[in-house]
């Protein structure tokens, strides 16, 4: 009956562990070690998703480029996104499948010229329209926060620190309004990101807490618990 007791109370340990306290471990993430001196980023693209045993699909039309870098035990993430930088690429993820491609070159639109107007003699000139205030000639539309400006680079060394003081410090490192649903709980992470995008660090923030996050059309970023498949996550 003793031997139970104690096989029951080491199983459920880790659980009530998980319970109390969900951190982020970002320490166990897949690392991988890539250098090439000229080598075609599409060999070492190739030799990325090897290592790291993921799937991936490569565009067709993206051109030879030839790559100088020396990554050691990189997180995977971090050596995609400085592949894809140096290489003007961009990627998205279905179904676990990488589809990588060539960023599109936008062509420069050069502004139209107004004509000069005739001068006109002043007993015929028009009345005059009424002015329009700078601001809402200038105004421009607001539009949603895109995962290139997800990019930006954020650095946490926080220790059992509530989830919103750990958001706090993203939003002032980037310069991004990120909320939190008032539903959320607080809860204490250990949040060790040095020198990542602020993506990689939603992800692996949401990820560890059950939540998810969302951007907004008022350029903002929203963290909220999941709506389909929720996950129950015990807080302090």
């Amino acid at each position: 009956m003793k031997k139970l007791l104690i096989l029951l109370t080491l199983a459920l340990a880790p659980l009530w562990a998980l319970a109390d306290d969900p951190p982020v471990q970002t320490s166990e993430a897949m690392t991988v070690t890539i250098a090439s001196r000229g080598q075609d980023v599409r060999a070492v693209v190739h030799d990325l998703f090897t290592q790291s045993k993921k799937n991936y699909v490569l565009d067709q039309r993206v051109p030879r480029i030839e790559l100088f870098l020396s990554l050691q035990n990189v997180d995977f993430d971090e050596a995609l996104e400085l592949i894809c930088a140096q290489s003007s690429l961009r990627f998205t993820v279905q179904n676990g499948v990488y589809f990588l491609e060539r960023v599109p070159a936008t062509k420069p639109t050069a502004a139209p010229t107004k004509p000069n107007p005739a001068p006109t003699p002043a007993a015929s000139a028009p009345n005059k329209p009424k002015p329009t205030s700078a601001a809402s000639a200038n105004a421009a539309p607001v539009r949603p926060l895109t995962e290139q400006d997800l990019q930006k680079r954020i650095t946490t060394r926080l220790a059992k620190t509530p989830l919103r003081t750990v958001i706090k410090s993203l939003a002032d490192q980037t310069g991004y309004r990120i909320e939190i649903d008032p539903a959320t709980p607080d809860y204490k992470l250990d949040a060790f990101l040095i020198n990542t995008s602020l993506k990689y660090a939603l992800d692996v923030i949401t990820k560890a807490t059950s939540l998810e996050y969302v951007l907004t059309p008022q350029r903002t970023i929203l963290i909220r618990p999941v709506t389909t498949n929720r996950v129950a996550v015990v807080s302090n």
